[in-house]
């Protein structure tokens, strides 16, 4: 026989059969139906109307008091139509062209999923940081997740000295004038220089500060004690001996010279208060505590060590 188009093909319906027993009211089907009405049900050949039972998955129910009589084969059941089942998706089957562009929101990723390999290299920004403080050119991230100063270290360092000698008096004497911040043979300052008037030296910052006051002498004859002294205030106004050093010229024949050098660590809390100066004191009135504009004979060094 000929037929226009494609050839009729036919499909069987699966039949399943149960026996009554006049009390089962459930029995388990074979397979899935997609709905009530995708079953031909017959009770000893009486189609039954799909109000007349239930389909749960595979569980076909007439209900309460309706058990189908006692018979051999006599429940019918015929599968007009199946529920589609859809398999699993195989591993590894999704791939990335599946996925829409910024569908996958931090809900679908694991806590503590995303490790180091998954991060481009210098990818994390300082944006994405929870760090406190800012983050500058002067700043490092500690430890404890803080961007902090670099703190310490020798930040200011500037050195002076007396310009021309002068004769030292055996009494103590302040050094007030011809004093100039060293300026010859390559000198270099580092950070801020100390501020001067009138032989008071005022510091740049607070912090811890290492000053060092060397003091140089000649003598045609003998001069028992030639000393340096560090004067320092802490209320701008009282001023106590903090550091001095000596030495002696007794020379056999001609000029004799000594040094001195004086050393104190002071703590400026506050530059306004905390200020410093020098004096020398002589054994002999015929001694010349020496200066000099082009060289360091009598010189003071100032060396901000840290923070107070």
């Amino acid at each position: 026989m000929s037929y226009m188009g494609k050839e009729p093909k036919f499909g069987q319906f699966p039949v399943q059969r149960f026996s009554g027993d006049g009390s089962t009211t459930s029995f388990t089907l074979s397979q899935v139906p997609a709905t009530n009405t995708s079953l031909l049900v017959t009770i000893s050949g009486v189609k039954q109307q799909t109000s007349a039972y239930s389909v749960t998955d595979t569980a076909l129910d007439f209900g309460g008091g309706n058990a189908p009589p006692s018979g051999t084969n006599n429940i019918e059941v015929v599968y007009m139509g199946q529920r589609a089942l859809l398999g699993g998706v195989a591993d590894d089957a999704i791939t990335t062209a599946k996925i829409v562009d910024d569908a996958v929101t931090a809900a679908k990723i694991a806590a503590n999923a995303v490790t180091t390999t998954e991060i481009i290299n210098d990818a994390v920004t300082i944006a994405k940081l929870a760090a406190t403080g800012t983050a500058s050119a002067t700043t490092f991230l500690r430890g404890d997740n803080a961007w902090s100063a670099i703190a310490g270290g020798l930040s200011d360092s500037s050195q002076w000295r007396l310009t021309t000698d002068f004769a030292a008096a055996s009494d103590p004497t302040i050094i007030t004038s011809n004093l100039e911040e060293v300026d010859t043979d390559g000198y270099g300052r580092l950070g801020s220089a100390m501020t001067e008037a009138s032989g008071v030296f005022s510091f740049p910052s607070t912090g811890i500060w290492l000053i060092k006051a060397a003091g140089g002498w000649e003598n045609n004859g003998e001069s028992k004690y030639n000393i340096i002294t560090i004067d320092t205030t802490v209320d701008d106004g009282t001023w106590t001996v903090a550091a001095t050093a000596g030495n002696f010229i007794r020379p056999s024949s001609g000029y004799g010279e000594c040094w001195a050098l004086a050393i104190f660590q002071f703590d400026v809390t506050d530059v306004s208060t905390h200020k410093v100066r020098f004096k020398v004191d002589c054994g002999d009135n015929a001694t010349t505590c020496m200066g000099n504009t082009n060289i360091n004979e009598t010189s003071f060094t100032f060396t901000k060590l840290g923070d107070t």
